[in-house]
């Protein structure tokens, strides 16, 4: 069973880590201030891709933040487009950083994100 623990840092900023026992399987960090999440990476263990791992992290976060709007920002990141296409992410811009993905209602992602770990 993979098990997600959230660590908030003093400056906003959060970690996500999925572990399987005493391995780390995958690890996410983000960013929450002003009751918005900005998603800046992701990473799965490339032997875990495909079981969910991504999706609980991200369930696990929202869970612990509530926030009003979650951002996914990419750098040249395909799986991250992806799912974030996937879950109903829009492309709001483009900077120096890459793509932002903006999805404004966390509970509906919350939500869609359940209905398909439990698929």
């Amino acid at each position: 069973m993979i098990k997600v623990i959230v660590k908030k840092r003093a400056n906003g900023d959060l970690i996500a880590e999925a572990k399987k026992g005493r391995k780390t399987v995958g690890m996410l960090q983000a960013i929450s201030k002003n009751r918005k999440l900005t998603v800046v990476m992701s990473e799965v263990d490339p032997e875990y891709r495909g079981q969910g791992v991504h999706n609980k992290m991200v369930l696990r976060v929202l869970e612990s933040e509530k926030p009003k709007r979650v951002e996914i920002i990419t750098v040249a990141n395909s799986v991250l487009e992806q799912w974030a296409r996937k879950y109903g992410f829009k492309e709001e811009s483009r900077d120096r950083y890459g793509k932002i993905f903006a999805h404004t209602n966390s509970e509906e992602l919350a939500k869609k994100i359940e209905r398909r770990l439990r698929e």
